[in-house]
């Protein structure tokens, strides 16, 4: 199953399922997967307000498809953890967000992630080697193309100490919480509630 988030909203690609089909599900096969480019164009034009569902008896390969209709942009990020099992989030633009930031040319996931987080928040010192990850994909429009952002989330141990948020990236503050504080705090993007989740 892959998801793809789209403002608050998302897409999701999986397998067919026996739940009652609405407007919101679409069924991809073979025979009309020439069709998904225009489906993708209209939903996005539209706007996607509630969750959209495509369905395909092979989700990776019309995952694939997918992502040859867009710009496609690679980041990296940390869910950073303290001693404490405070976790490092930062208010930017408006919402909650954890540190993050795209790749550098020939760069890696990893180095990028541990670049971002030092950048971002201030932090002196990655205690672990990034190991544990997961992959979330973001579609938004950037002068007037719509990029697909794939970002790999890897969970990294730090010592706490002071912060300074890097304000030429708009971060305004930077703190130390708890994971379900944090899930209190609003607006927050769904992709990062889901990352809190998961890793």
């Amino acid at each position: 199953m892959y998801k793809i988030y789209v403002n608050q909203s998302f897409i999701e690609i999986g397998l067919p399922i026996s739940s009652p089909k609405n407007a919101n599900y679409f069924r991809f096969g073979t025979e009309n997967i020439k069709n998904l480019k225009k489906t993708l164009d209209q939903l996005l034009t539209n706007g996607i307000i509630e969750p959209v569902y495509f369905e395909s008896d092979d989700p990776q390969i019309l995952f694939k498809s997918l992502k040859k209709y867009f710009k496609r942009i690679k980041a990296a990020g940390g869910v950073v953890l303290n001693s404490e099992k405070e976790i490092l989030a930062m208010f930017r633009r408006g919402f909650w967000d954890l540190p993050k930031g795209k790749l550098d040319y020939g760069e890696s996931f990893d180095s990028a992630a541990i670049r971002e987080v030092l950048e971002e928040t201030g932090i002196q010192t990655i205690m672990s080697i990034p190991s544990k990850y997961i992959d979330t994909y973001h579609l938004y429009v950037m002068s007037g193309i719509w990029i697909l952002k794939q970002t790999r989330w890897f969970e990294l141990q730090a010592v706490a100490g002071q912060l300074s948020p890097q304000i030429e990236e708009d971060i305004e503050l930077v703190i130390w919480i708890q994971k379900q504080a944090l899930f209190l705090k609003t607006p927050i993007y769904n992709n990062i509630v889901e990352v809190l989740n998961k890793l």
